[in-house]
């Protein structure tokens, strides 16, 4: 959070009252607080959709390998791959409810 701008407690509750020095704990306005937030979970979404989305590469490319020599595991391997692909959709529609609006 060191890109939010903090204020004490003092200056945020205690200025108005004038009670004593502020305690030195740093608070975050709330709306600063809520953009940054949401901008991180918005690259974590997209992080995670990236990731599922490779995982399902590399099991389609072990059900490719897997057709010459196991073919047993080769439906295992294309199961795999559509669950990634399925999980990176869900967390591509997940990343749009946190995109920022500019």
């Amino acid at each position: 959070m060191s890109e939010l701008k903090a204020i004490t407690v003092y200056d945020a509750y205690w200025k108005a009252n004038s009670v004593g020095e502020g305690t030195g704990i740093f608070v975050y306005p709330k709306s600063e607080a809520d953009k940054l937030i949401a901008h991180h979970k918005y690259k974590r979404c997209l992080w995670t959709a990236m990731w599922c989305k490779s995982k399902s590469v590399i099991y389609n490319e072990f059900a490719a390998d897997a057709s010459e020599y196991m073919p047993s595991y080769e439906a295992r391997f294309r199961r795999k791959a559509a669950l990634y692909q399925k999980w990176a959709i869900c967390w591509l529609e997940l990343a749009d409810k946190f995109k920022e609006a500019k």
